[in-house]
């Protein structure tokens, strides 16, 4: 089986069970995130017990949505970075290939 076949795998989130079609090659990434979901609910379970589980989902959505937002403006940041200093670079070159 090549890494850009695409299997059917089943993960366990929350007590629910999700189908995924993914390729080959993303499944043990796969596990690991089912992984760390699961590690967070059963964490947050057992920390607020007296929350319902629909609660305890949206405090996760909220935690995941906030991760991935702040992981986005670092990648801009780190884009626009890039950017300015191969700006700098390619000008760099060219002064000293002018001269």
């Amino acid at each position: 089986m090549k890494e850009t076949d695409e299997i059917d795998i089943k993960i366990k989130i929350a007590n629910q069970e999700l189908k995924l079609h993914q390729p080959v090659g993303s499944q043990e990434f796969i596990r690991d995130v089912e992984d760390k979901v699961e590690q967070l609910w059963n964490t947050w379970r057992a920390r607020f017990p007296q929350l319902s589980e629909n609660r305890i989902l949206a405090m996760m959505v909220y935690q995941y949505a906030s991760f991935y937002m702040q992981q986005s403006k670092r990648n801009a940041a780190a884009e626009k970075t890039v950017r300015a200093l191969s700006e700098q670079l390619r000008g760099a070159l060219e002064q000293e290939h002018n001269s």
